[in-house]
C-alpha cells in the first residue's frame, strides 16, 4: 500500500451526559455509528460512568487504546497501534502529557514504535503509520460552559490557552489535531481566535469554505429532539488542525438521523423523536502529503 492509499479517520462526538433521555438506546446508536465509520481516533466528551459502561460493551471497544480524564468526562480512543489487546502496556511511553489546561486531554501518537507480546513477537503499527512515519499529537477538550456574553473573555482566553499549549510540549508541534467541544458561539464570541500565520486551520471552514455556515453541531432546527431547549444554531464542536505532513481530505456530520422507534416525552408532555445526542458528531479524514 502506498501513502496515496492511506486515509486516517478521526471522529469527535459530544455524547450528551443527560441520562434521562433514552440514554441506553442513544449510546447504542452512537456505538453503531462508530462501528459503521470505523474511525482510527475517537474523541468523546460528556461521558459519564454509566455512559462509558454502555459504550465499552461494544465489540469494537477492544480494538482501541483508551485514555480518560473523568472530569469533565473526556475519553480519547486510538487504534493507531494495532496490537493484541491482551498485551497492551498499561503505561505506554508515547503518552507524555505535559501540564495541560483545565478540561483538556492530550496524547502523542508515535508512529515509530510497535509493541512486543510476551513471546517476543513484535506487532507492527498499522500500515499507514509505517508509510507516513510521522508523529501525531491529538487532544480533545470540553470546558465548563459559560453562557453569558460577559463570559466571552473567559472563552477567548481559554481558546488562546488551548492553542498555546502545544507550543509548550517537549516534541515538535508540526502535526497537531485538537478536536472536541470548544463551547464556542460565533455570535457571542466572534471568530475563533486562530493566530494569523500560525498554521492552524478550522477544518470545516478550510474544507467547506466560508465562515463555517452549515457546520452547526448544535442545531435546534435540524435536531427535533431539542424542541424546548435553547433555540439556535452554533458550532461548539470543531476540528482545529496544524498539519505539516498531512492533508485535510473531507469532513462531514454524523448522527443527524432520529433513532427508529425511539421517542421521549418533554416537559410539556409532547412526544419527541430521539437522536443519538443533542449535538451532531464530526468525522474528519486526513491523509499523508505526497512527496
Amino acid at each position: 500500500m502506498s501513502t496515496s492509499d492511506v486515509k486516517i479517520k478521526l471522529l469527535t462526538y459530544n455524547v450528551w451526559s443527560n441520562e434521562h433521555v433514552a440514554v441506553y438506546r442513544r449510546m447504542q446508536s452512537i456505538s453503531d455509528l462508530i462501528a459503521s465509520h470505523d474511525p482510527d481516533i475517537i474523541f468523546l466528551q460528556e461521558v459519564t460512568c454509566y455512559i462509558k459502561d454502555i459504550i465499552r460493551r461494544s465489540p469494537w471497544w477492544r480494538q482501541y487504546r483508551e485514555f480518560t480524564r473523568p472530569a469533565p468526562g473526556l475519553i480519547l480512543l486510538t487504534k493507531l497501534h494495532k496490537v493484541d489487546p491482551r498485551h497492551i502496556d498499561p503505561g505506554p511511553a508515547w503518552l507524555r502529557p505535559p501540564p495541560t489546561p483545565e478540561g483538556f486531554l492530550s496524547a502523542f501518537l508515535d508512529s515509530e514504535r510497535g509493541s512486543t507480546d510476551t513471546n517476543g513477537v513484535e506487532h507492527d503499527c498499522r500500515l499507514y503509520l509505517v508509510c507516513c512515519d510521522h508523529r501525531l499529537h491529538v487532544a480533545t477538550c470540553s470546558p465548563e460552559p459559560t453562557q453569558s456574553a460577559i463570559r466571552s473573555v473567559d472563552r477567548i482566553n481559554r481558546a488562546h490557552e488551548y492553542l498555546g499549549h502545544f507550543g509548550k510540549c517537549s516534541i515538535s508541534d508540526h502535526n497537531v489535531v485538537l478536536a472536541g467541544d470548544m463551547n464556542w458561539d460565533d455570535d457571542l464570541d466572534g471568530p475563533f481566535p486562530i493566530p494569523v500565520g500560525s498554521g492552524w486551520v478550522d477544518a470545516w471552514c478550510e474544507l467547506r469554505g466560508g465562515d463555517g455556515a452549515g457546520g452547526w453541531t448544535y442545531d435546534s432546527v435540524a435536531n427535533p429532539m431539542l424542541r424546548g431547549f435553547k433555540p439556535g444554531r452554533t458550532r461548539p464542536d470543531r476540528f482545529l488542525c496544524k498539519l505539516r505532513d498531512f492533508d485535510l481530505d473531507s469532513i462531514r456530520m454524523v448522527g443527524t438521523e432520529a433513532i427508529p422507534g425511539v421517542t421521549y416525552y418533554d416537559d410539556k408532555g409532547d412526544v419527541l423523536p430521539v437522536l443519538p445526542s443533542h449535538r451532531f458528531g464530526l468525522l474528519l479524514t486526513i491523509s499523508p502529503k505526497q512527496a
